[in-house]
């Protein structure tokens, strides 16, 4: 045994030598250690009242009771708006942060420059903005246009003109109108193919450049796909035709395709026994058969040998084919 003193009031007690080597023996009592455990307590000054008041520290400590806290929350401060000087009043949690007394003040603040009444440069048409000369893109363009052809427009603006491809040294205007001409005599192909050396098609210098040219190519564009290619999409009828012909060759049939000949039928189904002269149609669930008349009458005034046969699949989507006999 050893007698060792107390850290809290200093009275003498004997302890065990291993209990002081486990840290143990520095208070004589509970009750010393309790005391010695407790926090001291601290003075604060209400920030509402003023009073003074003792609490142990802790963080956020502003007021002495509740009805501090909940009265100070309601009070109000006055402050002056940044942009028009109006006097307005804000909470105190709001004191520092709030600045301007509306949102039309908080827009204006923002802004550097602020919108006005303004004339387009090429048309002269009044709009409402804050930094832009032209009233849409047209107009920016065919301004553009009238200072590229006079040799009068400034560097900053030649960026603009090209954009989306890259430009090549070797094409000029006129070799371009030349392939433009080309075009248009041959409109079934594509508008790129007269245009080697370009991965991207120059729309944007072509309409700029032969605005009148690229609308003749167009309209003979529709003109073709009207009369060959139909006025309905090919390529759903292709998917169609190709899941016919699986169905027709897993049945031992020999198939051929005669879709892009735009003939009557599509396909050409022959078997030991018998011939199958195939129309194939797509169209949605509840569409009648009033849609395929004209289409119908011609496949009957089709004379075939008696070993054919004529019919129609129409393929639904989500139910699958409808064979018609005719």
């Amino acid at each position: 045994m050893i007698e060792v003193k107390c850290q809290y009031c200093g009275k003498e007690f004997k302890i065990w030598i291993s209990s002081q080597k486990r840290g143990e023996g520095k208070y004589c009592s509970k009750e010393c250690c309790r005391k010695a455990r407790k926090k001291p307590l601290i003075e604060f000054i209400c920030q509402y009242c003023g009073k003074k008041f003792n609490r142990k520290w802790k963080k956020g400590i502003k007021f002495c009771s509740w009805d501090c806290r909940n009265k100070a929350r309601k009070k109000r401060f006055k402050i002056k708006c940044e942009v028009c000087g109006k006097i307005f009043e804000v909470l105190n949690c709001q004191k520092n942060k709030v600045k301007y007394c509306s949102q039309k003040c908080y827009f204006k603040a923002r802004t550097k420059y602020p919108k006005t009444w303004k004339s387009c440069l090429n048309c002269k048409k009044k709009f409402f903005t804050n930094t832009h000369k032209f009233c849409s893109k047209k107009c920016e363009f065919e301004f553009r246009s009238k200072l590229y052809k006079n040799n009068m427009l400034p560097e900053s603006m030649k960026k603009g003109l090209v954009t989306g491809w890259k430009r090549q040294k070797d094409w000029s205007d006129s070799r371009i109108e030349d392939s433009l001409r080309k075009a248009i005599q041959q409109p079934n192909l594509p508008l790129i193919s007269f245009f080697p050396g370009y991965s991207r098609l120059p729309t944007r210098r072509i309409r700029r450049r032969f605005p009148e040219l690229y609308k003749k190519y167009l309209i003979l564009k529709k003109k073709y796909r009207k009369e060959y290619l139909g006025k309905h999409t090919w390529k759903r009828g292709i998917d169609s035709e190709r899941k016919a012909k699986k169905e027709l060759e897993q049945q031992n049939y020999l198939v051929m395709k005669s879709g892009h000949s735009l003939g009557i039928f599509d396909l050409v189904a022959v078997n030991e026994n018998e011939v199958l002269l195939i129309q194939i149609k797509r169209s949605k669930e509840n569409r009648g058969l009033s849609r395929y008349k004209k289409e119908m009458k011609k496949i009957k005034k089709f004379k075939a040998p008696q070993c054919c046969k004529k019919m129609i699949w129409i393929w639904r989507d989500k139910k699958g084919w409808e064979k018609i006999k005719l």
